[in-house]
């Protein structure tokens, strides 16, 4: 059977983790400042980070990923360009034959699924993860490259 796409307010409202009343607040400030729904609910504290990632793997039967203690091979990490994990906050957790599996805060991002699979040549197998995690899980292995670099030069 074939679902139809839903959107994370639908999401949220239809698990009972968010009341229609902070929907509504929180889609008018998303039009009033262009920010992701998904930062708007959790800093105006609608809803937690780890609801969210709950509420995406439920719908999608994807697993979840804690990226807090998670190591990674460099040569994995290399496969997604900084500037592409930065952008669509994710992070290339293991690579299996043509197969990559991407840590993403917003496995519904369609656009960012398809330019990873144009980018590296992998199918791209989604798994969810808190986006402060992918945001540490970023700046901790992309500096550490960074700072390699840095001690080849000197």
């Amino acid at each position: 059977m074939r679902r139809t796409k839903k959107r994370l307010n639908e999401l949220l409202l239809d698990y009972g983790l968010i009341k229609e009343k902070d929907v509504i607040k929180a889609l008018d400030i998303q039009r009033q400042t262009g920010a992701q729904l998904a930062t708007i609910l959790i800093e105006e504290g609608y809803v937690k980070e780890e609801d969210i990632v709950t509420c995406f793997c439920r719908y999608l039967d994807i697993p979840p990923i804690s990226l807090a203690k998670f190591k990674s091979d460099e040569a994995i990490i290399k496969i997604i360009p900084e500037h592409v994990a930065r952008h669509y906050r994710l992070v290339c957790v293991s690579q299996m034959g043509n197969m990559l599996t991407v840590a993403m805060s917003d496995p519904l991002n369609v656009l960012a699924v398809d330019d990873i699979k144009a980018l590296t040549g992998y199918d791209v197998i989604p798994v969810v993860s808190c986006l402060s995690e992918i945001t540490e899980a970023v700046d901790r292995f992309y500096h550490h490259k960074a700072e390699a670099k840095k001690k080849r030069f000197l």
